[in-house]
């Protein structure tokens, strides 16, 4: 597994790849701009996304997961309250 800096672009995260082009474009019309801001959306969202299928968002997740990360992960979740 190596290691991202996820503050960088998504394009260069999907450089060489099948889908690339189809994935920086629907990302850049989405203004997501980094790898964060991609893991801030999950597949549910992805999926409305125009020219978006589920093929590309698998090859998304497969990329991130090489690199320890998952759409959605970077969700902000309210802490448990305390009894």
């Amino acid at each position: 597994m190596e290691k991202i800096d996820i503050n960088q672009n998504v394009g260069e995260l999907f450089c060489e790849e099948p889908f690339a082009l189809r994935i920086r474009k629907v990302c850049g019309s989405h203004e997501i701009v980094s790898v964060r801001d991609l893991c801030l959306h999950t597949n549910q969202d992805l999926i409305r996304f125009r020219h978006l299928g589920h093929k590309s968002i698998a090859h998304i997740g497969d990329i991130l997961s090489r690199h320890g990360l998952r759409l959605g992960c970077l969700l902000y979740t309210s802490p448990s309250p305390r009894d």
